[in-house]
């Protein structure tokens, strides 16, 4: 189980787990890591993390529907975060 970024949830552990195996069917002599250099992948949990920023970045743009909700939300865990959980704020 990967925990760099985050928790990885079950779907894709299974994912990752049937990955690996195919890679072992195709290219038994190599290591995992090897097997997905040879067929030019990434490990799922690196695309997953690619995915998650570049829907990030997108909604950062002012345009994007999420905008509004992701901003009112990050200044609600900022405020709690930096002055703890007792602060009174207009977020609710």
């Amino acid at each position: 189980m990967h925990f760099k970024n985050g928790p990885v949830f079950w779907p894709t552990l299974y994912i990752e787990r049937a990955q690996k195996r195919c890679l072992k069917l195709l290219y038994p002599a190599l290591s995992y890591n090897q097997a997905l250099d040879k067929a030019g992948l990434d490990r799922l949990d690196s695309r997953c993390d690619m995915i998650t920023q570049k829907m990030f970045q997108e909604i950062k743009d002012p345009k994007h529907p999420l905008h509004y909700l992701c901003c009112h939300l990050l200044n609600y865990l900022i405020v709690k975060w930096f002055y703890g959980p007792h602060t009174h704020t207009n977020y609710h």
